[in-house]
C-alpha cells in the first residue's frame, strides 16, 4: 500500500519500536523468520545459540530471551518487511520497555501478558510469540514466568498496541 500523507510526527508505536533508549539489548541468529516485536527464546537444541520464536513455558533447553526490536532499515516491498528472515541476526530487548501489537484489546494493565506459544501462521498476528492480555487456545502466560508486564495500551488506525516494560524490577 502506498503512503499516502506525511507528517512531522513521529509514529507513536509500531510493532517492535522501542519506548525509550533500551537499557538491554542482545542479538543471536534467527533460525525461522521472526517478526518484530514477538517474544523469542534461545535454542539450545536447533542451532546452539540460536533464536527461535517463542517456545514458552521451557521446553527444559530453550529459555524466554526477550522480544524482537524492528529493524527499521528494511524497506517496505522487501520480502522480509516487518520481520527477520531465517539466518539474519536478530536484536532482542532484554530490559526496557517495547510496543507489541496485541491479538485483543487490553482492558486492565495488570493482567498477565501471555505469548502465543503453538505455531501460528504466517500473518504476524497468529505468530508464534504473539501477544495478548487474556488466556486463550494455543498462548501461555509469559507473566507467570518472566518479568514482563504491560504498561500502556493505544489503539491506532484500528490496531492494538500494547507498550510492555521487560526485566523492569
Amino acid at each position: 500500500m502506498a503512503q499516502k500523507t506525511v507528517t512531522d510526527e513521529p509514529l507513536e508505536a509500531y510493532e517492535g519500536k522501542l519506548q525509550e533508549e533500551a537499557q538491554v539489548v542482545t542479538s543471536a541468529i534467527a533460525t525461522s523468520k521472526i517478526f518484530f516485536g514477538k517474544a523469542v527464546t534461545r535454542s539450545k537444541t536447533v542451532g546452539v545459540g540460536d533464536i527461535v520464536p517463542a517456545v514458552i513455558p521451557y521446553n527444559g533447553t530453550d529459555k524466554f530471551e526477550g522480544f524482537a526490536i524492528a529493524d527499521v532499515t528494511k524497506e517496505p516491498g522487501d520480502d522480509t518487511y516487518g520481520a527477520y528472515a531465517a539466518k539474519e541476526t536478530v536484536s532482542i530487548l532484554k530490559k526496557g520497555r517495547i510496543w507489541v501489537v496485541t491479538g485483543d484489546a487490553i482492558t486492565n494493565l495488570t493482567n498477565a501478558v501471555f505469548v502465543r506459544n503453538a505455531s501460528g501462521g504466517a500473518t504476524p498476528a497468529l505468530a508464534q510469540g504473539a501477544v495478548r492480555s487474556t488466556a486463550a487456545t494455543g498462548y501461555v502466560s509469559l507473566t507467570a514466568i518472566a518479568n514482563v508486564k504491560f504498561v500502556a495500551y493505544r489503539v491506532i488506525n484500528s490496531v492494538k498496541f500494547a507498550l510492555i516494560a521487560i526485566n523492569e524490577g
